[in-house]
């Protein structure tokens, strides 16, 4: 649909001002995401800005935070086909490396722990 492909351009976009030098690594990461993480794109490259412009606010450098940001993403691919959780939620609960609040992260593992 139009629509996806003008949110697929928006993250596009998002990514070149989030990663700059690190920004073909990231592309080739996230185009290959649905067959390495069974995650569309778009959504492998909403996952990986949050985390990259997260990363950016501390201070990390390029390739320390493109490495983070991928790790982060997968990380995520995991949480939801482990927790059967939505990519929203294991993303909330994830950023709380960056922020603190592990509120979001705790639940989850309550959950992983009682299976």
């Amino acid at each position: 649909s139009a629509k996806a492909a003008g949110d697929l351009q928006e993250q596009v976009a998002k990514t070149e001002a989030v990663f700059k030098s690190q920004s073909d690594e990231m592309d080739k990461f996230a185009e290959s995401s649905l067959k390495n993480f069974n995650m569309a794109e778009n959504t492998s490259r909403d996952l990986m800005n949050t985390y990259g412009a997260m990363g950016s606010g501390l201070g990390l450098t390029a390739k320390e935070n493109a490495k983070l940001a991928k790790s982060l993403t997968g990380l995520t691919a995991d949480t939801v086909a482990f927790n059967d959780v939505s990519a929203d939620r294991a993303k909330t609960a994830l950023k709380g490396i960056y922020t603190g609040e592990t509120e979001s992260l705790k639940e989850l593992t309550k959950t992983s722990s009682a299976i």
